[in-house]
């Protein structure tokens, strides 16, 4: 007698007696899916005698991987500040900030200064990248005007965590058994965006005619965090008896036997770290007489995501009793086989997850 997952099932079934059979849970599908297998599964407060029976249970099967994360997304370049004026009035404008999907973008390039003393000759500021990164100082005017500062790099995002490996557990099965998946990892964090660069001072002399200044890059936009990997799926157990709430009397050369645990499923990989925009150049035209501006900094990488942790191995038992389940055997034979290993742990952001626990092998659980 075969059958999937178990041979025979029995629910709130009492009185039952078994003879002279051969009894196996198998299935030729099921594949990488965790299933568990089962000789005689009763639940339910049903009450079997077993006589001259075998009953045994074909291997449980490998548990399913985690989904991996995805990579996070490119931060986006900086604009190139514009020219100014050799003999003009017009300043270059500030290049454009570099975007950022993650909402870390960059800051935007300072203007240059004006062909004027003071306040109005001296390029602006570079914009601050989010989050917080300084932007370049603006130039001075003079003969010739001043240099703009380039703008800070942005700093990388963390990486994520990575997952723990799924504990062996037994004392939560019900009326069929179910193991622990391994913890998810968490996401990386996204860069921060790269400042602005400053403004070229604007020319200012008595004998020539005053120019303005060059305009600064705009800062790199931050690269996104990858996201995190899930964790792997309990591998299936396989068990030549399973009670929940139930009561078994095995006698008269009865043959009881599981076969191997499933391995635990692999943890999922974290997502790949997001690449930094580059910060936009800062203009260097006419800088004998103008100011050039300074260049937007990089933004910075996202951080890598945490890798998923491995799902536990499944056990391996002859006699398995939850709940207010009870056994008794006598003149019979009762065996495991190997427990399943524990399932790798994906890749993360400094190493991989952790490995899951094995499954345990008992000739009864809990010991008779």
């Amino acid at each position: 007698m075969v059958g999937a997952p178990e041979g025979v099932y029995a629910e709130k079934a009492t009185g039952v007696v078994l003879q002279l059979l051969k009894v196996v849970g198998a299935s030729g599908a099921l594949h990488g899916t965790g299933a568990s297998f089962y000789g005689i599964r009763a639940v339910g407060g049903s009450s079997l005698t077993l006589q001259r029976v075998s009953a045994a249970a074909q291997n449980g099967r490998e548990g399913g991987s985690g989904d991996g994360g995805r990579a996070g997304s490119p931060g986006g370049r900086g604009g190139d500040g514009g020219k100014g004026q050799c003999g003009g009035s017009t300043p270059g404008a500030g290049g454009a900030a570099g975007g950022s999907a993650a909402g870390h973008p960059g800051g935007a390039g300072g203007a240059g200064g004006k062909a004027s003393y003071g306040a109005r000759g001296t390029g602006l500021r570079g914009g601050a990248g989010v989050a917080g990164t300084p932007g370049g100082s603006g130039a001075a005017p003079g003969d010739p005007g001043r240099d703009g500062t380039n703008g800070s790099h942005g700093g990388n995002g963390a990486g994520g965590l990575d997952g723990a490996g799924a504990p062996s557990v037994l004392a939560t099965a019900t009326t069929a058994w179910v193991g622990a998946t391994g913890r998810d990892g968490t996401d990386g964090k996204p860069g921060q965006g790269g400042g602005g660069g400053g403004g070229g001072g604007g020319q200012v002399c008595i004998l020539c005619n005053s120019g303005a200044g060059n305009g600064g890059g705009g800062g790199g936009g931050g690269g996104g965090g990858g996201t995190a990997g899930r964790g792997g799926r309990a591998g299936g157990g396989s068990f030549g008896v399973y009670l929940h709430d139930s009561t078994v009397v095995i006698s008269s050369s009865s043959q009881i036997s599981a076969g191997d645990g499933g391995r635990g499923g692999r943890g999922g990989n974290g997502g790949a770290h997001g690449a930094p925009g580059p910060g936009g150049a800062g203009a260097t035209y006419c800088k004998s007489e103008i100011g050039e501006g300074g260049h937007g900094g990089n933004g910075g990488t996202g951080g890598h995501g945490g890798g998923g942790g491995g799902g536990t191995g499944g056990p391996s038992i002859g006699i398995f009793k939850a709940g207010s389940s009870k056994a008794t055997v006598t003149n019979s034979s009762v065996a495991a086989a190997a427990p399943g290993s524990g399932g790798a742990g994906g890749s993360g952001s400094t190493a991989a997850a952790g490995v899951g626990a094995a499954g345990i092998a008992r000739a009864f659980y809990p010991a008779p």
